[in-house]
């Protein structure tokens, strides 16, 4: 994450993303709603919750247009030393390190995560479908033109293709170690369900050929080998 300055560039869509936010006129009016109410009556009366919302926008985006200005920011100096202090208790504290962990499977049970997990799939599956049944689906075009982009990119860089031919070798040889247990089970329970024709059937699609090749050879050389007994007999005799 901080490798190469990434986390300062996660601060700058994080900017980026608040100043969107607070350009929104929808948003701006959910704040005014939302400041409006836990205001007195006799307050609201005069339209002090425009003047605050006022003053709050002005505040944030001041603040926010420094930080995205300033490399040197003291908001960003705040972040870098939050966020390294992180990242030294993570790596040296295992109690900092349990904690979090249990925070992200307290988090994963959490059955309002399964449920928005759930919608969101549902809604995705439903967007999908209905652009792959349309017309002219929007969907098919635009993923078309990002693996063009991706292939372009990776034929016009050789390096990154390197890089990641390393690095997907590396994922499957873990992934293979750590799951040989259960690999290896998996393909035993498969064969043991086979019956004897689906395994010959398995056997000549794999292997058919070479075995073609291996009975031609064997019915020429068995034959040379007979024909060459039959006239060492027949001299013999």
């Amino acid at each position: 994450m901080t490798k190469g300055g990434r986390h300062h560039r996660l601060l700058n869509e994080v900017v980026d993303a608040l100043r969107d936010f607070l350009d929104d006129e929808a948003a701006v009016e959910a704040i005014r709603r939302r400041i409006a109410d836990e205001l007195p009556d006799v307050l609201y009366i005069f339209r002090a919750d425009a003047l605050i919302v006022r003053r709050i926008l002005a505040t944030a985006t001041q603040l926010l247009r420094e930080v995205n200005e300033d490399g040197d920011h003291d908001l960003r100096s705040e972040y870098e030393s939050f966020f390294r202090n992180y990242l030294d208790r993570l790596k040296k504290s295992r109690r900092f390190a349990r904690r979090i962990e249990a925070a992200k499977d307290q988090l994963l049970d959490r059955p309002e995560l399964a449920q928005l997990v759930e919608r969101l799939w549902q809604g995705l599956r439903e967007a999908v479908e209905t652009d792959a049944a349309a017309d002219a689906p929007r969907l098919g075009r635009r993923v078309s033109a990002l693996v063009a982009d991706l292939a372009g990119g990776l034929r016009a860089r050789p390096a990154l293709r390197v890089e990641i031919d390393r690095g997907l070798t590396e994922a499957v040889a873990r992934l293979a170690s750590d799951q040989k247990p259960a690999l290896s089970a998996f393909v035993s329970e498969q064969v043991k369900s086979w019956d004897f024709r689906q395994l010959t059937l398995l056997i000549e699609a794999s292997v058919g050929r070479d075995l073609q090749f291996i009975r031609f050879n064997g019915m020429i050389v068995g034959g040379l080998a007979g024909l060459a007994l039959y006239l060492i007999g027949s001299m013999l005799v």
